[in-house]
């Protein structure tokens, strides 16, 4: 517990359940972002990761991570894009909703470039068919600068949940000292271990 700190007691009014919301969407942006920036700086110091499965693995992370902070879901306080963007910023989230998506399955952004060819051999005029098969030619990689781009828009989506998450920390807190110390008693009681 923080010093100075006693108890801690869970509460469960209708905004301290929206300030919980808020504060795990900031956590989902936060975890986005930083995996958008560790893409970005390996590609500064232009490392080739050991494993592009983990590279690939960090992107998808970030784009479907940051997406789903913007799908309205009943009861939750997700914005939707035209909430939280101007009318470039919602343009600019659909490119990126649409990239996420590519980002699944056998996409081409995530394979690469798959095509069917034929095995040829010739013997002077001759040609025979010697087999049929599939070739993928490697996925493009984004760039550091687009990277950056990215990772630039996803914390202005972050900066506006930050600002909901503080108004509604403040009427929590407000709510809070309005308490009678019987009242406040009376909540919950939490152990003040980790994990919890």
């Amino acid at each position: 517990m923080p010093p100075g700190v006693d108890e801690i007691r869970l509460l469960q009014t209708a905004g301290a359940r929206r300030m919980a919301e808020l504060a795990g969407i900031v956590a989902s942006l936060d975890q986005a972002i930083a995996a958008m920036r560790r893409l970005e700086s390996d590609r500064m110091q232009s490392r080739v990761s050991t494993d592009p499965v983990a590279d690939l693995a960090l992107l998808r992370f970030a784009m479907v991570q940051f997406v789903d902070c913007f799908v309205a879901r009943k009861g939750s306080v997700r914005l939707a894009p035209s909430k939280a963007f101007d009318a470039s910023g919602v343009k600019f989230f659909d490119h990126v909703a649409e990239f996420a998506g590519q980002l699944s399955g056998s996409h081409a952004r995530v394979v690469g470039q798959t095509e069917a060819v034929v095995l040829l051999r010739r013997a002077g005029d001759r040609v025979g068919v010697v087999g049929l098969t599939t070739r993928a030619r490697r996925p493009e990689r984004l760039t550091r600068p687009e990277l950056a781009s990215l990772a630039q828009f996803m914390e202005q989506g972050r900066a506006v949940y930050a600002g909901m998450l503080e108004a509604a920390r403040l009427k929590v807190l407000s709510e809070v000292e309005r308490m009678t110390p019987d009242k406040l008693l009376a909540l919950e009681l939490r152990e003040a271990t980790s994990g919890r």
